[in-house]
């Protein structure tokens, strides 16, 4: 009778012993949801992702001396990481790799990892970023920053870890929890941190509608209307520092030559930031808007992005960013031409 009760009280200390246990390593940010906000804090739960703007705030930062604020934060583009060191988190290594990979890929991009605290696994888990930001190479800037409390991560609905957000001027526009499709999501990050892919703000002009009139300077300093162009026509919206609209010059080229389609780039910037980097310059005519008068009109966000005019000067096409196939899309499109 004694042995049994015994076993029996043996049996019970030991499951809630792990029980104990599992809450103590698993809570912090598993129920961070969970947690009381304090009095002065909005109340962000009850308010969609989207409409989620960051609240005044300083961390500690381990990478500099200067905190992470909410103006870091208020960049441009930054990607914000949440993660635990290992072994606590086996998924943070992997991302961790990825970021090194990105930081090259978005030179002056924002990035900022947010983690409850400094100790060895951490240093260890971040040694492949920390590596790479003492090279040579352009990259972006990258910011490890102290939590401890978890402020931050309770008023973005962290419930596990890494969580990444895409932010664009301080609101919050996407949302990755783990575990990711590695691949595809290194992609859709890189194609956001160069312009090229939108998460924020459509176009103010679609397939079907007409093309809104517009005028711009050419190359030999003639005032140039859209009307009096020639259609059908591409229209190629550029900026010199941007890599993917390098990349798609040589494909257009080849396609107008190939088809005799005109296509006219709209540099986004003066001739003589276009001869600065180009001194040959554009293999195609060219109209320059420095001001973005065009771009604002298209509602233009990123660049490069593509329009297709019918004879009529009707949108029949848009492509935004980048793509490997670009020439064969557009064969498929000259016949709604």
């Amino acid at each position: 009778m004694y042995k049994n009760r015994w076993v029996s009280f043996t049996i019970w200390f030991l499951i809630v012993a792990l029980w104990l246990l599992g809450a103590t390593l698993g809570n912090d940010l598993q129920d961070s949801t969970t947690l009381t906000l304090k009095a002065d804090e909005p109340d962000f739960l009850s308010l969609p992702l989207e409409a989620l703007t960051l609240p005044p705030l300083a961390l500690e930062s381990l990478s500099s001396s200067e905190p992470v604020t909410t103006e870091t934060l208020n960049a441009s583009r930054v990607l914000l990481a949440f993660i635990l060191p290992m072994p606590e988190c086996p998924g943070c290594a992997e991302l961790v790799d990825l970021l090194s990979v990105l930081s090259l890929a978005a030179p002056g991009a924002e990035f900022v990892i947010i983690t409850q605290e400094d100790n060895e696994d951490l240093q260890s888990t971040l040694q492949p970023l920390l590596q790479s930001l003492h090279t040579d190479q352009p990259q972006a800037k990258v910011s490890v920053a102290v939590d401890d409390d978890l402020r931050l991560a309770r008023l973005l609905r962290v419930q596990q870890v890494p969580t990444f957000f895409l932010l664009e001027e301080g609101s919050l526009v996407k949302r990755y929890d783990w575990p990711l499709q590695l691949e595809s999501f290194q992609e859709e990050v890189e194609q956001w941190l160069w312009g090229t892919l939108l998460l924020h703000s459509p176009l103010a002009v679609e397939a079907g509608t007409p093309a809104p009139e517009f005028s711009l300077m050419n190359e030999a300093d003639q005032l140039i209307s859209l009307s009096q162009l020639a259609k059908p026509l591409l229209l190629g919206f550029y900026t010199v520092d941007c890599d993917p609209s390098q990349r798609l010059l040589g494909p257009l080229m080849d396609f107008s030559l190939l088809h005799a389609l005109p296509v006219y780039l709209i540099v986004l910037d003066s001739p003589r930031a276009l001869r600065s980097s180009m001194p040959e310059g554009l293999p195609l005519p060219t109209l320059f808007d420095p001001e973005w008068k065009s771009a604002d009109i298209y509602g233009l966000q990123a660049t490069p992005t593509l329009i297709l005019l019918d004879r009529e000067g009707v949108i029949r096409w848009i492509q935004i960013g980048y793509r490997n196939d670009i020439e064969q899309v557009l064969e498929e499109m000259l016949g709604v031409l």
